[in-house]
C-alpha cells in the first residue's frame, strides 16, 4: 500500500482533535503509542490515572524523565 493509501486507510481512525479532558478525573486511560507524552500530561492534569505505551525507547524515556508512567512496549505486547 502506498503512503497516500495508508493515509486514506487509517483516515477513519484517527482524531484530529480529541479533547482529552473530556474524560472524568478518576478515571483510568491507556494512550497506547503515546510519543511525547502530550496527551499523558493532559489527563495527569485533569486527575486521570494515565499509561502510556510506546514502542520507541527513547521517547518512553523521556516520558518518564517527566514523571508519567510508559511502558515500553508495542500495543500487541501490552503487559
Amino acid at each position: 500500500m502506498t503512503a497516500d493509501g495508508e493515509t486514506r486507510f487509517w483516515a477513519g481512525f484517527i482524531l484530529e482533535a480529541y479533547p482529552f479532558t473530556t474524560f472524568p478525573p478518576g478515571a483510568r486511560v491507556l494512550d497506547v503509542e503515546c510519543g511525547k507524552g502530550t496527551q499523558l500530561d493532559q489527563l495527569v492534569a485533569h486527575g486521570c490515572t494515565a499509561v502510556g505505551v510506546e514502542p520507541s525507547q527513547v521517547a518512553a524515556r523521556r516520558c518518564r524523565a517527566k514523571g508519567l508512567t510508559v511502558l515500553s512496549a508495542t500495543a500487541e505486547h501490552t503487559p
